[in-house]
């Protein structure tokens, strides 16, 4: 399967910037904006010895001149030259996992003749309109404000329970507020609505670190053309380096038999599977709530590192630029307060892949739990408090995976927190010239 994150070999700015053919610089003025110029420049020498695989590089530009417009797929098609039954599947199969609405509206235009593989896609495609439509109903219905949001949640019985028994076990901490109260239900609600088909496993972070996962999807949608709908990024791939094939869940499984996560933070996330969990030091409710996670909610130093790491490999080239954002974003970081839950949604057929059932440290519970129990224990109102690891690698969007945040900030907050986070990379982005 061909990502569709690829960097794009010919997009318009690289071919400007580099004056490359004085045809494609012009190639915004056409229907399709830089179709026709990848047409154009294919005719000539170079493009004879791409032509079959070229594609391949500006899937990304492909892809967004189909998503707008969809009604003339054939015309964009026939102008990049792509005839092959093999590789209009893989375009397929991209735009499925970028925008699987418009593939839904063009699909019959494909002239795919492999009907196993229509049948396939359709039942995909059936299965992401259900999955993307629970989800979006569920966000539909909340509510601006907390106290509104939580008497509206709080109607529901099983969200009730879950919250007395979430409350009656922190006796010993100052009182949930109304924002916390919100987060923990919301994210009781998703698993109830998502329960026939999903695990949903929760992930706990004070807020001085939100401002790292937000640079990390703005830097991903900003230079890596990875724009997913319902999907945060809690690691970038910088932290996922060196991580071969063979680092499965077994090889962690085998690992943790004796070692600790605190080892592999980067490369396992810890969470719940009973989101009712309280356990100090280790749930993530208390690491939400109470600030008990590795990273003390004052502890500014971790954050900037997470943020300097990020940002190096995208302005490695101006030191001076890399402490200026690192800068910026760390201090925007210390004005935050509160915690978010992050709701991580896991297929049912797919988490063995994905991760396994855990005590504290990262052991493996081989012989008190499997895989079978997730069901029981995701009801939520048993004494048991079991974790999961989740292997960060194998939290992809393209395998129906979805993150959603349950934050005491607002929506308005985070949004604004995002603008600034994306009007400071794009005006680092300027200063190195990076602009069309």
């Amino acid at each position: 399967m061909i990502d569709s994150a690829l960097p794009t070999l010919f997009s318009p700015w690289i071919l400007s910037s580099e004056k490359i053919d004085s045809t494609i610089e012009d190639t915004q003025s056409v229907a399709f904006t830089g179709i026709r110029g990848y047409a154009d420049f294919l005719t000539g020498a170079i493009g004879k010895a791409l032509t079959g695989t070229y594609f391949y590089f500006n899937m990304p530009s492909i892809l967004e001149d189909i998503k707008q417009n969809p009604s003339k797929l054939t015309e964009i098609l026939s102008y990049c030259k792509i005839t092959k039954e093999e590789d209009l599947k893989t375009i397929a199969l991209a735009l499925l996992e970028k925008d699987y609405k418009t593939l839904a509206l063009c699909l019959p235009d494909f002239g795919i003749q492999d009907q196993d593989f229509l049948k396939e896609l359709e039942l995909k495609l059936d299965e992401c309109f259900k999955t993307h439509n629970i989800i979006s109903s569920t966000l539909k219905n909340r509510l601006a404000t907390a106290a509104a949001e939580l008497s509206r949640l709080s109607q529901d019985l099983r969200i009730q329970k879950s919250l007395q028994k979430i409350e009656s076990s922190h006796y010993y901490y100052d009182p949930l507020t109304a924002a916390q109260k919100v987060a923990i239900a919301q994210s009781i609600e998703l698993r109830e609505n998502l329960k026939d088909t999903y695990y949903v496993i929760n992930h706990g972070q004070n807020n001085s670190g939100i401002i790292a996962n937000i640079l990390a999807k703005k830097v991903n949608e900003l230079f890596e053309a990875k724009k997913y709908e319902y999907f945060e990024v809690l690691r970038h791939d910088v932290f996922l380096q060196g991580i071969s094939k063979k680092q499965d869940v077994a090889w962690y499984k085998k690992k943790m038999e004796y070692g600790s996560d605190h080892d592999y933070r980067n490369e396992i996330i810890c969470g719940d599977i009973q989101l009712e969990n309280t356990t100090s030091y280790e749930s993530a409710i208390d690491f939400f709530a109470f600030s008990k996670n590795i990273a003390a909610a004052e502890d500014y130093n971790f954050t900037q590192r997470i943020i300097e790491k990020i940002a190096g490999k995208y302005f490695q080239s101006d030191k001076k630029l890399v402490e200026q954002v690192s800068k910026e974003l760390t201090d925007l970081s210390k004005g935050l307060t509160g915690g978010t839950l992050y709701s991580i949604c896991i297929p049912k057929t797919k988490f063995d892949s994905v991760g396994y059932l855990s005590g504290p440290f990262g052991h493996p519970l081989h012989d008190t739990f499997t895989s079978d129990d997730l069901d029981s224990l995701q009801d939520g109102l048993s004494s048991i408090s079991t974790q999961a690891r989740l292997l960060t690698a194998k939290l992809d969007p393209k395998e129906d995976i979805f993150i959603l945040p349950h934050s005491t900030l607002s929506i308005k907050e985070l949004r604004k927190i995002e603008g600034i986070v994306e009007n400071c990379l794009l005006g680092a982005k300027k200063q190195l010239e990076f602009i069309v």
